[in-house]
C-alpha cells in the first residue's frame, strides 16, 4: 500500500471515523457488473447501493452512516409507490404512463448530478 492510501486509511474523516464503505476502491460500473455476474442477473442501482453502503452483521443490516440507510428507506418507499401506481394503471389497462427507469427515479430523488457525480453511483451521472 503506497504511503497515500495508508495515510487516507488510517484518517478519521474529519471526525467521523475511518471509512466503511463496503465496495472497494472500484467504480460503481465495475462493481455492478461484478455483482451482475455472479449473480447471472441484471442488477437494479438500488440493490448494487445497498451492497456498497451495508454489512449483514449477525443478521443485522450496519449501514456505512445515516445518509446512506434514510436515502434508501426514502428511494425505497418512492420506488414502491411508483411501481404499485404504474402496475395498477397496467391493469385498468391505462397507457399514460410512461415506462419506469430505476436509475431515472434514482437520479431524480438525490436531487441530480452535482460535480458531475449522482450519490451513490460513483461519479457515473448519465
Amino acid at each position: 500500500m503506497c504511503k497515500t492510501n495508508q495515510k487516507n486509511n488510517e484518517s478519521d474523516c474529519n471526525g467521523q471515523g475511518k471509512p466503511i464503505h463496503f465496495g472497494e476502491s472500484i467504480t460503481y460500473l465495475t462493481h455492478h457488473d461484478r455483482m451482475a455476474k455472479d449473480l447471472g442477473e441484471d442488477l437494479g442501482v438500488a440493490r448494487t447501493f445497498l451492497h456498497t453502503h451495508s454489512k449483514m452483521i449477525d443478521g443485522n443490516i450496519r449501514w456505512v452512516d445515516e445518509h446512506a440507510q434514510d436515502f434508501h428507506d426514502k428511494f425505497t418507499a418512492k420506488w414502491n409507490a411508483i411501481l404499485s401506481a404504474y402496475n395498477s394503471s397496467q391493469v385498468k389497462g391505462e397507457t399514460s404512463l410512461q415506462p419506469l427507469s430505476e436509475m431515472d427515479i434514482w437520479i431524480k430523488e438525490v436531487g441530480g448530478p452535482k460535480k458531475e457525480r449522482v450519490y451513490g453511483l460513483l461519479g457515473k451521472s448519465n
